[in-house]
């Protein structure tokens, strides 16, 4: 009886779930059919913003550009006039060493080779000892082939040699020990008292470099 009772029923049953899923399929069916045009409805305003940025990027692209070969032009023209002021740098400092013309001499005038003590001429006239410094005297050394100077003073020590010639040269200021670093002038408030004796060192200028004598 108990069997009976349940087998009928058991449609019944079947029945409603049937009818209950039927009912709710559609309703997912619906929710499904939002969801999709929510996302298409974002879609669009997904395609417009990338759109936008791409659109900013094309902007931006060749403004960088621009900037980046305005940068490469400035590099350029920087490392052009460094080169120039080089290169000036260079011939100044050439021009200024063939210029300087100094000999040692002892009290007869005859040209001192060797590690001696001389006077110390500029063509032909004498330096006074205004501002001369150990940087200055090695400078000067190096212009006549030596390696550097090894003592200097100053005094009348040769007479009337020594006093009848002029004062070739004062103020002579050297920052380093090459003659490129020196300024000096041909005017001067000096006697000959004030004359410089100097004594080379390293008589070799065989194995000098040109930049040693600069």
């Amino acid at each position: 009886a108990d069997e009976a009772v349940l087998t009928k029923r058991d449609p019944e049953n079947q029945e409603e779930e049937e009818e209950v899923v039927e009912k709710r399929e559609p309703e997912n069916q619906e929710d499904e059919k939002e969801e999709e045009e929510e996302v298409e409805k974002r879609d669009p305003e997904n395609q417009d913003e990338e759109e936008e940025l791409k659109e900013v990027v094309e902007k931006r692209d060749p403004e960088e550009k621009a900037l980046e070969e305005i940068a490469v032009e400035e590099k350029r023209e920087d490392a052009e006039v460094a080169m120039d002021s080089e290169a000036s740098e260079v011939e100044d400092l050439e021009a200024r060493a063939v210029q300087a013309r100094f000999t040692l001499v002892d009290y007869r005038g005859r040209r001192i080779n060797g590690e001696r003590e001389g006077l110390l001429l500029f063509n032909g006239g004498t330096v006074c000892d205004d501002h001369f410094s150990t940087n200055s005297a090695h400078a000067i050394c190096k212009t006549m082939g030596y390696r550097s100077s090894s003592h200097y003073r100053h005094g009348l020590v040769y007479g009337s040699f020594q006093s009848r010639k002029r004062i070739g040269l004062d103020n002579v200021i050297c920052t380093s020990t090459h003659w490129a670093a020196c300024r000096s002038t041909t005017h001067h408030n000096c006697h000959h008292r004030e004359d410089i004796l100097l004594t080379c060192h390293g008589s070799a200028s065989s194995w000098l470099t040109i930049e040693e004598l600069l």
